[in-house]
């Protein structure tokens, strides 16, 4: 088969066609080109994308919109590394060498010295056991000492054990005034210097129950705030480089939102939609989302094609559609997914000029 009967069968030479058709004139004829079903594999996109010349429109359009999105705040520059939750597995790695060191094995000479200390325990027990009444008073008497030791540990233990759990309130309490006082900074932060040191802010205030809090509260962004995205979604891939956790749970809560309101199918909440939609987008240019996950949200979008997922699928691609397609790793499947979203409009286009 030659190259210019694959050309004539690509969906896009069609609708030109058809729109030729339509306006009497002459179809332009189309550039041969061996990739014209733009679908290849990750290795050979690579090697297009390198292929390309210098010409190529760079991903970001200035150097500030860069660093916005690829440069953030070493963490582990600002706060100490046990805030971050990453000295624990040394401790107890040195915890477990500890344990592992009395059970070397020892030289023989050792061993002998070993072996005739304890024989001369034995001997000296030997030789003290027949005295009769005296060493058993003794033993009573050392035996009952060491039982009140213990209990005057025990009391101890006790009060220390309520001391800190007294501690550990008033902490939680603390930290909770803290954390609540942050969280109503949050909206405030509309630059890049203000996230940030709330970011360092926040690290001291971590624990498992108050990323948990934080992840709610950015999920929960006012819908007609959506000046706030960027700023959140730059907290959150600053934050991930130490906790991981915190992008997966506001991913979750994100695609977990947006199934629901596609697959319920009604014309309400079109700020909610769009609010989500946008967040997700703004988190796949921080690298935080998945390409995939854009592209199957799109996808959804593009298969009801009608009402408010337009609105959805256009949101996206304004987000961070020239993203996509000016990064080599997603330009060629963004590219396609382009001419699935123009083919509607293209042929409602035919549609009202054969009508005309």
């Amino acid at each position: 088969m030659s190259q210019g009967l694959e050309v004539n069968k690509s969906p896009s030479f069609k609708v030109t066609l058809k729109l030729a058709e339509a306006l009497d004139m002459q179809p332009p004829v189309m550039p041969e080109d061996g990739h014209t079903t733009r679908l290849t594999s990750g290795e050979e996109t690579v090697s297009s994308a390198s292929g390309k010349d210098s010409s190529v429109e760079p991903v970001w359009d200035d150097e500030d919109t860069r660093a916005f999105y690829e440069c953030f705040p070493d963490l582990r520059a600002f706060v100490p590394a046990v805030l971050l939750g990453e000295t624990e597995p040394k401790v107890n790695e040195q915890s477990v060498k500890s344990q592992d060191q009395p059970t070397e094995i020892l030289p023989e000479s050792d061993k002998s010295q070993l072996i005739t200390f304890e024989s001369g325990e034995g001997s000296t027990e030997s030789n003290v056991l027949p005295e009769g009444e005296s060493t058993e008073r003794v033993d009573d008497k050392e035996e009952k000492e060491k039982s009140k030791d213990l209990d005057i540990d025990k009391e101890k233990e006790k009060e220390n054990e309520k001391k800190g759990e007294n501690d550990k309130e008033k902490l939680r309490s603390v930290e909770g005034t803290n954390l609540d006082a942050l969280l109503q900074r949050l909206p405030g932060c509309v630059s890049r210097d203000l996230i940030d040191q709330l970011t360092v802010e926040f690290c001291y205030l971590n624990s498992k129950s108050n990323r948990k809090k934080l992840v709610r509260a950015l999920f929960s962004v006012p819908r007609t705030s959506l000046e706030l995205l960027a700023y959140y979604s730059r907290m959150v891939a600053t934050l991930s480089t130490c906790m991981k956790d915190v992008s997966s749970l506001l991913l979750q809560m994100l695609e977990e939102e947006f199934n629901f309101l596609i697959n319920k199918k009604d014309q309400m909440n079109i700020e909610t939609k769009i609010r989500n939609i946008r967040f997700i987008g703004e988190l796949c240019k921080f690298k935080v989302a998945p390409a995939g996950l854009v592209f199957s949200c799109l996808k959804a979008c593009l298969d009801d094609f009608s009402h408010h997922n337009i609105d959805v699928a256009c949101n996206l691609l304004e987000t961070c559609g020239r993203f996509l397609y000016r990064s080599p790793e997603t330009s060629i499947r963004m590219g396609n997914m382009l001419e699935m979203m123009l083919l509607p409009f293209i042929v409602q286009f035919i549609l009202h000029a054969k009508l005309l």
